[in-house]
């Protein structure tokens, strides 16, 4: 069985795939948010 990946992980990639590729500052604005969001209600 495979492990499961925090969602903030895959966030965090789809950040740094936007910032390694063309900068679209809507993209990285809305995977920014979503990363506060997802870290700020992960269970600790």
């Amino acid at each position: 069985m495979m492990a499961r990946v925090p969602a903030s992980d895959r966030t965090r990639k789809r950040i740094a795939d936007v910032l390694s590729g063309d900068l679209d500052k809507s993209d990285l604005l809305r995977n920014a948010v979503g990363l506060i969001i997802e870290e700020a209600l992960r269970p600790r």
